[in-house]
């Protein structure tokens, strides 16, 4: 093992760490917020500003207030407009109000006056630290979800637009997508005059069926759509990623099961040399960043235990650990390079066994 660090670089490690399972708490803090938005929407106190509601409703102890001031957390939480949302032009034009086919259903559903939720991707600064963006409205506003089994599969919400906002600016040429959902990313691209052709990548045959009945009949440039019924492995095996310039992978609900597909697509993405962006990208990097500082903590602490896997990210921790033994680092500073994003692809990258 290449790993030498003297103790007073395991003090600066440990000293970060601690730090670092901040983000954990806060994470907690933010879900139980979420999960009781509603409630603290119907006690709001409009003689208050929204942050005095926060604490008052949450009734904080004095160390998370100080918390709260000392990284500024209240610049995490903005007041949205409406207008940012409705003039979209995908939530303006596609029209879908109580829509059912099969088991599936368009309708909508609403956020009320002062109602958290996320509405864009996670920051981190340069310390690490992680920023949930906690939006609101103050007036109720709509929006459409597509429901299978009368459960909530897909949300048109200010998160699915901004977290998607970049990889529509990105996209030009000949766009692939593996994913249909609504329809919204080529929609969007569709939209642009330097998007010639969006090919779709969909293995649910009846998502396809839904969105050609309802959707793709209010599309202005229809020709630009391609639509392939075929799940991804099959796809990457049978067709040649050279026939597209940029490629947006959406095939996940959330960080849980992106993880996996993240740590599975990148190194055969990589090597197809496409430019690529996988939707919430910064959410499944922070993921990794924080199974690398576990597995950091493990090795240097010498914390030995026998190995199972419960999570996904017990075994990105231990294909973590499996290749740290071969690099050279010798100090605290070495050590926290290979948080940065770019470091962090490239040692999974070399974790990754082809």
């Amino acid at each position: 093992m290449n790993f030498h660090l003297d103790p007073h670089d395991i003090e600066q490690f440990n000293s970060f760490y601690d730090k670092m399972q901040k983000n954990i708490e806060l994470s907690d803090f933010y879900n139980e917020l979420l999960d009781q938005s509603y409630a603290l929407s119907l006690h709001y106190n409009k003689n208050f500003s929204f942050l005095t509601n926060l604490k008052n409703f949450f009734e904080f102890d004095q160390n998370f207030l100080n918390y709260f001031k000392e990284y500024h957390l209240e610049t995490n939480f903005k007041l949205i407009q409406p207008s940012a949302y409705l003039n979209n032009a995908f939530v303006k034009n596609i029209q879908l109000d109580n829509v059912f086919y099969l088991n599936y259903a368009f309708q909508k559903n609403a956020y009320q006056p002062y109602q958290c939720f996320v509405y864009d991707e996670i920051e981190v600064d340069k310390n690490f630290l992680e920023f949930t963006k906690i939006g609101y409205f103050n007036q109720p506003l709509h929006y459409l979800t597509l429901q299978e089994d009368q459960n909530i599969w897909m949300l048109m919400t200010p998160h699915e637009i901004n977290t998607m906002h970049k990889a529509i600016q990105e996209a030009s040429n000949h766009v692939l997508t593996f994913g249909l959902g609504m329809g919204y990313f080529a929609y969007m691209c569709s939209l642009k005059k330097e998007v010639k052709s969006i090919t779709i990548i969909e293995k649910n045959q009846d998502i396809i069926d839904l969105f050609n009945r309802y959707i793709f009949p209010q599309f202005p440039y229809p020709k630009k759509i391609n639509i392939i019924h075929d799940d991804v492995d099959s796809f990457m095996q049978n067709y040649s990623l050279k026939l597209y310039d940029y490629l947006f992978v959406d095939i996940y609900r959330d960080t849980t099961d992106g993880l996996p597909i993240y740590v599975k697509l990148i190194k055969p993405l990589t090597h197809s040399k496409i430019q690529f962006r996988f939707w919430i990208e910064n959410s499944l990097i922070i993921m990794l960043r924080r199974c690398l500082i576990n597995a950091f903590y493990e090795i240097v602490n010498q914390i030995h235990t026998p190995f199972t896997i419960q999570t996904y990210s017990d075994y990105v921790i231990e294909l973590f650990k499996n290749c740290l033994i071969h690099e050279n680092i010798t100090n605290f500073q070495t050590l926290k390079r290979y948080l940065q994003k770019q470091n962090m692809i490239k040692l999974l990258l070399k974790a990754i066994k082809d």
